[in-house]
């Protein structure tokens, strides 16, 4: 696919969610949509937990589509072409900010008082880095011994292999902080 398409397919995505994952975050902090509803039977989810369900799921679509790109073109054309690179570097940060991005939200407004974190909401939050930590070991070795073993006797690794490895640890911390969140929640 012409490079062209490829920038306009993902700065489309990029912007379109990265902009509804901050607004959605945003628009869920507000003072008003903490009200709780009448007459319901169950007790309304959290503010973290609802901007985590945001944040993970905007994420993963801006990875997916990365990983599309980088799969459908290859090693070969991110090494050679500049397009690709940029385009899977785009979405692999837009992913990161989709998903860090909520959470910093509810941080902040939790501070001006517009939303409340209680003590449940603070120990997700902490909790939630070791899932990011796990993950990104995980991911760490499964590239190096993924990398040691195709390219032993060629001596060397190719940059593509090495830029697909950051970029996939990147964007496993970024969907590891909402996905620890959830998990949390779930568990309690």
């Amino acid at each position: 696919m012409p490079n062209l398409m490829w920038l306009i397919l993902s700065l489309v995505t990029a912007s379109t969610v990265t902009a509804t994952s901050v607004v959605l975050a945003l628009a869920m902090t507000r003072p008003a949509a903490q009200a709780s509803v009448p007459g319901s039977p169950s007790l309304p989810s959290a503010p973290l937990q609802r901007l985590a369900i945001v944040a993970f799921f905007s994420s993963l679509v801006l990875a997916v589509t990365g990983a599309m790109i980088a799969l459908l073109e290859g090693p070969d054309a991110y090494q050679a072409r500049g397009g690709v690179r940029l385009l899977v570097s785009m979405l692999a940060l837009s992913a990161a900010i989709s998903a860090v991005v909520p959470v910093w939200i509810a941080r902040r407004r939790a501070a001006q008082g517009h939303i409340v974190l209680d003590e449940r909401d603070e120990l997700m939050l902490a909790r939630a880095t070791s899932y990011q930590a796990i993950s990104m070991l995980v991911v760490c070795g499964a590239w190096m011994i993924a990398l040691t073993e195709v390219f032993w006797t060629r001596g060397s690794v190719p940059i593509a292999h090495i830029a697909f490895s950051f970029w996939s640890v990147l964007v496993v911390w970024a969907l590891a902080l909402p996905a620890g969140l959830l998990l949390g929640y779930r568990s309690r």
